[in-house]
């Protein structure tokens, strides 16, 4: 088991954000329609989705 800060968990996020070109909130957005502009972003969506306060 590797077990990671809540700190580190959101540096992590926001990597996976700025890699992909989004804010968490553009994220969310595709989350609510259910339109995701990339299986990268869906699978994002699926680790860190309301679990972050970015």
């Amino acid at each position: 088991m590797i077990v990671v800060s809540a700190e580190e968990f959101r540096v992590a996020a926001q990597q996976a954000l700025d890699e992909l070109g989004l804010t968490y909130g553009e994220l969310e957005e595709q989350a609510r329609g259910r339109d995701f502009s990339s299986a990268a972003a869906h699978a994002l969506w699926v680790s860190i989705g309301g679990t972050v306060d970015l």
